[in-house]
Formats: structure tokens, C-alpha cells, sequence
């Protein structure tokens, strides 16, 4: 399959990078922005007890999750142009301000309804967030220590995800479950001292303050975003909903949700194609392959990462009998592993220039460490789901790379939206593998206990929660049910396995080229002579088609309207620039021919350009000058 965004069409990204002690203050700020991202997705698997004890109600519980997923899914590709239009620095501390106000609104909640808002209000938050610290990392960082920043910021999700549970235990029990959003307020002001004295450059150029208010709505689309909340909510709910949690897959409200969602999928389609690259997800963004295989291996490959920090803790709180903070220590594998990972190939891509090899290799490691982890049971040894969990978190490490391809391949005008599509996909990936996981847990459940521990009733399994199951039977009782709960988790942990399977071919689609290409500009004595000389290439049968696509009129510095003061501002002003593949002969062979090319053409140049022209027209017409 050939790359629709060859080496010769990807502009070069600007050289915005900052240096020494400023740039670090900044990485350290996004870093701990990030992490209370990851922090934020898990804290509130532990206090939720004392959520339903407080408020009085267990039927808004579904609520406090899906309203925060929801409004980071809806709100994601709005984010994107947002930071398209508007300077990174001031867009990025509004959501983080809106993060912040979320926090503070859970943290005073007196009812369930109010905290369902502070939920969605952090959702917001998230969505700006995370986005912007990729697109941050991409603006300040050299492309040499890019992709090692990147993974690092990747793999901060999974830190706060695994240690989320563990501060919120311990905070709900030394203090208040109140303090599990308190404590985002002095991390959040810590990121804001860390971004706010240092000028952060942008990725690309943005209007003027003025300029960019005006027509906000058709620059952010807002018809097109209200289709796409429309369509993700009833998607979200359908799948939050479905499966027995609250109703049945075949129940009216569940098929009218999807039925819906499918309705308004085909609407935003024909409203995308309609709108053009003025669409809240533009065209042109989806045709980057580096976005739409991206895109595609980031919703499986997502998915099959957030279930083991997810699902992992329930197996060892409930079939290993841990404490909250036992399950979390037993994690550590998991969570050094895939640090180390997302860093060490991260380095590797930056490297050697490549992402697929890394990215297939680790899908294929992902889903022998997930096949393992499906062998869990009571009699699992400490090495065993030690060694299991490092096997698999390596692959997903090595596997977690599309976002460095997208911000190494997107030009830089676009690279907001295509971060933030990625993002988007990455983010639904996780909401889908969680509710399917879900699913097929209680699914299982039920018919396993009627086999192991018939007496059980698997209602108030599922309402006990992995730390409580052993009190609800005698202890002569207890073996059958672990045996009936273990069957029923270990169901969910082969679901990786086929994702990352799903992953594999498609992360094939990642162009195979060098990320790095070095150039060789030539300049010409005239504009018209150097459009003249790419004509020439361009019709040259001699050359290979890989050869004549990597030659490009660089129209970096235009030239001005007045005429040229002297040849020198004319070759400053027009070049033919050749960017090398990463064949080595090739790239010196053709390195050759346009040094040899530029000189004939200056000696022409002086002589005749018609005869030049002349000769391109014969080989078009395939006959002699």
C-alpha cells in the first residue's frame, strides 16, 4: 500500500524547540499533567462505597464513570481545533482550569446529581489535557529526544491508573473520600508554576487574537460537533447500559441507543464530506495514514492496555485475597515494565527512524503475555503473575507508538487534529474493551456459580466487590466460589490477545520509511529554472517513480511581489529539494545526479532556457530534441 504522504509532501516541522532548564520545567509540568490524567481514571474504583454510603443511592454509580467518559470523548475533536486556532500555553491552562473546577465540585459534593457534574466537568478538563500536552511536547522538544518524551508522557496514563486506586484507598481511610479530588489542587497549581513564566512556542502559525474570534462557530465547527456528541452519547450509554448492568442487549432501549447512534454516524459522515476540511474532523487529516492506521491501532491497542490496570486488581484482590494496597504493590511489574518499554522503544524509534518493526513484535508479545494471564488461578505463583505481567506490559510498550508517528509524519498546521483523533479512537477503545470486558464477566458469573457454588447468589457477588466476596460464604464454601469468580475474570484477559492480533496488520500500515530523511537542497540561479528542472524529473523515464516523488519546489520563503535584487535572493528564494529514502544507493546515486543536474542547468540557463524547455516537452512526447 503506498503512503499518501510521501517523504516529498510532509513539510518540514518548525524548529521551535526549547533548550537547557526551561525546556525540562516544561516537560516536568506536562508530565505531572499528564499523570493526573491517569490519576483521575482509577481513583474512583475504591471510594465508591463510601460515595453510595454518603449520598444515600446506589442507582447513579454507572453515572460517576460514564459522565466523565463521555465528556472526554464528545469534547476531544473540539479540543483538536481549538488548539488549532488558539496558542497552545493559554488553551492549555483553561482545561486545566476546568479540571481543576470539576475537582473542586466533587470534592463539595452534598448530592449525587451534583457529582455527576464535577465528574463531567473533569471529563472536560481531561479531553484539553491530554491533548495538549502531546501537542506541547511536539512543539517544544528537538525531534532527537521527541518520541523519548512522548513515551514517557504515555506511559505516565498507566502510572497514575495503577496508583490511583492505592491514594484513593489511603485517603478515604486516613482523611475523607473528599481528599481523592483536594489533592488535584496543589498538583494543578504545580503544573501552572511549572508552564506559566516560560514562553511555550506553537506548532505552527496562529491568527491573530482577533482574527481567530471571528466565525468562531464555523471554525469549530459547531454543527458538526453537535452530531458527534449526539452520536458518541448514545454509544457511550448503549455500551455503559447494555449487557445486563442496567438492561439486557435485546432490551428497546439499548437497540434504539445503537440504532441512533448508527443514524447519526451516517449523518456526520455525509456532514464531514459536506464540509470539507472545515469539519470538526477534516478530511484531509483522515486520508494521513500516520492518522487513520494510527487511529485504528491506537482503539485496540488502547483498549487491551487500560484492562490490566483495570481488571488485574480485582483478580488479585479477590482470587489472591490482597488488600487495596497489596493488589497495587503486586501491579509494580507491571507498572515498571511498561515505563521502561514505552521509554526504551521510544529511544529505538528516535534511533533507527522506524516504528512497525518495534510496534509488530510487540503485538505479538502483547498477546502471548495476555494468553498467559488467562491461565490465572488460586494456585498462580508469585513468578508466575510476576513474569506474566512484565511479558505482556514490554509488548504493549514496544506496541504503544502511533502517537510519535503521527507527530513525526502530520504536518504541523495539522498536527492538533491529528493528535487529537488518536486521541479520540484511544480513549473510545478504552470505553469499548471496558464495557465489553464487563460484559462478558457477568455473563460468565452466573452459570459458573451455578456449577462451583450453587448455594451463591451471583447478584450479591457482583454487589460485594472483589474485596468483599469471601465474606459472603462459609469457608467451606469459599474454594467454589473463587473458582467459579477466577473462571469468570480470566474470560476477560484473552480479549487483549485478540486485539493486539487485530493490531498487528494494521500497524503494518505505518509507513516502513525513514522518519529521519536528510535532504539535499539545491539552489537554482532563477525560480522559473529550478520549476522547469522538477518538470524534467518529473517526466524522466530513467528514473524510478520512488525517485521523481521525492523531488519538491520548496516554497518555504516565497518570493516577494517586487522583482529580485540579484541572482543570490533568487536562489534563496526557490530550491529543489531532494529528501533521501532510506536506501543508501539510492540516496547517493541521486544525490550525484542533482549536484551534476544543478550545474548543467546554471551553464543552460546562461546559454537558452527555451532549449531546456524544449527538451522537457520531447520527453514528454518520447520524441528527440
Amino acid at each position: 500500500m503506498e503512503s499518501q504522504t510521501s517523504p516529498a509532501n510532509m513539510p518540514a516541522k518548525p524548529n521551535n524547540a526549547l533548550h537547557g532548564i526551561r525546556l525540562w520545567v516544561v516537560i516536568g509540568g506536562m508530565m505531572l499533567g499528564v499523570y493526573l490524567v491517569g490519576l483521575d481514571l482509577t481513583m474512583l474504583s475504591t471510594i465508591v462505597p463510601p460515595l453510595t454510603d454518603y449520598f444515600g443511592t446506589i442507582n447513579d454509580v454507572s453515572w460517576y464513570e460514564t459522565a466523565y467518559v463521555l465528556a472526554v470523548c464528545v469534547f476531544i475533536p473540539l479540543v483538536g481545533r481549538i488548539y488549532t486556532i488558539f496558542p497552545n500555553k493559554p488553551v492549555y491552562i483553561s482545561f486545566l482550569i476546568i479540571f481543576e473546577v470539576g475537582s473542586i465540585i466533587c470534592a463539595v459534593s452534598t448530592s449525587s446529581h451534583m457529582f455527576i457534574i464535577g465528574r463531567a466537568v473533569n471529563g472536560i478538563g481531561s479531553a484539553g489535557l491530554l491533548s495538549g500536552v502531546l501537542l506541547i511536547i511536539f512543539a517544544i522538544c528537538a525531534p532527537s529526544i521527541r518520541p523519548v518524551v512522548t513515551s514517557f508522557a504515555m506511559s505516565l496514563i498507566s502510572v497514575g491508573a495503577i496508583t490511583g486506586p492505592l491514594i484513593a484507598g489511603a485517603l478515604t481511610h486516613s482523611v475523607t473520600w473528599r481528599w481523592c479530588f483536594w489533592i488535584f489542587l496543589p498538583l494543578g497549581g504545580a503544573v501552572m508554576a511549572a508552564t506559566l513564566p516560560i514562553p511555550i512556542p506553537e506548532q505552527s502559525a496562529k491568527p491573530p487574537l482577533r482574527e481567530a474570534f471571528t466565525g468562531l462557530h464555523k471554525k469549530l465547527d459547531a454543527v458538526g460537533f453537535v452530531i458527534f456528541a449526539g452520536l458518541t452519547t448514545m454509544l457511550l450509554l448503549a455500551l455503559t447500559w447494555g449487557g445486563g448492568q442496567q438492561f439486557d442487549w435485546s432490551s428497546p432501549t439499548i437497540i434504539g441507543l445503537l440504532c441512533g447512534a448508527a443514524g447519526l454516524t451516517a449523518v456526520f459522515a455525509l456532514w464531514v464530506r459536506r464540509a470539507g476540511d472545515d469539519a470538526l474532523i477534516p478530511p484531509s487529516s483522515l486520508r494521513r495514514r500516520a492518522v487513520s492506521v494510527g487511529s485504528v491501532v491506537m482503539f485496540l491497542q488502547g483498549g487491551a492496555t487500560q484492562m490490566i490496570p483495570y481488571f488485574l486488581p480485582f483478580w488479585f484482590q479477590a482470587i489472591h485475597g490482597d488488600s487495596p494496597l497489596e493488589s497495587a504493590i503486586h501491579m509494580l511489574p507491571s507498572l515498571i515494565s511498561n515505563i521502561i518499554a514505552l521509554i526504551t522503544f521510544g529511544a529505538l524509534v528516535r534511533r533507527f527512524h522506524y516504528i512497525p518493526p518495534w510496534a509488530i513484535a510487540g503485538s505479538a508479545l502483547a498477546s502471548v503475555g495476555s494468553g498467559l494471564l488467562a491461565t490465572f488461578g488460586p494456585e498462580t505463583t508469585t513468578g508466575q503473575f510476576v513474569g506474566y505481567q512484565i511479558v505482556t506490559t514490554i509488548g504493549r510498550g514496544m506496541a504503544f507508538q502511533p502517537v510519535v508517528s503521527v507527530q513525526e509524519e502530520v504536518p504541523a498546521e495539522e498536527a492538533a487534529t491529528g493528535l487529537a483523533v488518536v486521541n479520540l479512537f484511544m480513549n473510545l477503545g478504552t470505553a469499548v474493551a471496558i464495557s465489553v470486558s464487563q460484559t462478558i464477566f457477568q455473563s460468565y458469573l452466573p452459570g459458573l456459580l451455578a456449577e462451583y457454588a450453587p448455594e451463591t447468589d451471583a447478584g450479591s457477588v457482583l454487589r460485594a466487590g472483589a474485596t468483599n466476596i469471601r465474606d459472603l460464604v462459609p469457608a467451606d464454601h469459599l474454594p467454589g466460589l473463587l473458582v467459579a469468580y477466577n473462571k469468570a475474570l480470566t474470560q476477560m484477559f484473552p480479549r487483549p490477545h485478540y486485539e493486539n492480533d487485530g493490531g498487528s496488520p494494521n500497524i503494518e500500515g505505518i509507513r516502513f520509511d525513514d522518519m529521519n530523511p536528510e535532504s539535499l537542497s539545491i539552489p537554482f540561479p532563477t525560480p522559473r529554472l529550478a520549476s522547469v528542472a522538477l518538470n524534467a524529473i518529473a517526466v524522466d523515464k530513467e528514473l524510478s517513480p520512488l525517485v521523481r516523488r521525492s523531488f519538491t519546489l520548496d516554497r518555504a520563503n516565497p518570493p516577494s511581489s517586487g522583482p529580485a535584487q540579484d541572482d543570490q535572493a533568487n536562489e534563496s528564494v526557490l530550491r529543489v529539494e531532494y529528501r533521501a529514502t532510506t536506501n543508501r544507493m539510492l540516496r547517493v546515486a541521486t544525490n550525484s545526479f542533482m549536484e551534476s543536474l544543478s550545474l548543467v542547468l546554471e551553464v543552460m540557463e546562461k546559454m537558452d532556457v527555451g532549449a531546456l524547455e524544449g527538451t522537457k516537452g520531447a520527453k514528454e512526447d518520447g520524441t528527440k530534441p
